[in-house]
């Protein structure tokens, strides 16, 4: 633990995850507490938010955090989040092998992500070493 997040508190939406596999939600949470914060789990807190399907559904959340950030800016609150790609959590472990093929060949690396993956990003969005970002979406494909 290096203490990034020594005194913060984080709330961690669609922290669940299904069977004992490590989503995106359960590995920002382990992060999280890992590097010192006080984490709050919620479930679907605005709604779920698992795959976004279409660049219209990834414009509304880009523009909410902006306009959140704006809202809350002042008050030296930063709102950010993350537009995850292809990763490969236990909510997707029923695909078959052609479907991993394909969104594999979709990314621009040509992998799947983990929930560490994501959660590492959490972590630096979280942390003083983003302490002049806001408004952002870490989109990763």
């Amino acid at each position: 633990m290096s203490g990034r997040l020594s005194g913060k508190i984080a709330i961690v939406t669609g922290a669940g995850s299904r069977g004992s596999g490590l989503g995106n939600g359960k590995a920002t949470t382990m992060l999280f507490a890992r590097e010192g914060a006080k984490v709050l789990c919620a479930l679907d807190i605005l709604r779920n938010n698992v795959g976004i399907e279409s660049r219209k559904d990834l414009l509304e959340v880009i523009g909410f955090v902006r306009s959140i950030a704006v809202q809350l800016g002042p008050k030296s609150i930063r709102v950010n989040a993350i537009a995850p790609g292809p990763v490969w959590t236990p909510m997707v472990e029923d695909l078959g092998p052609d479907a991993r093929e394909r969104r594999r060949r979709a990314s621009p690396l040509g992998t799947e992500g983990t929930g560490l993956d994501v959660g590492w990003g959490a972590v630096y969005l979280a942390s003083d070493e983003a302490r002049w970002v806001t408004g952002q979406t870490l989109i990763s494909r």
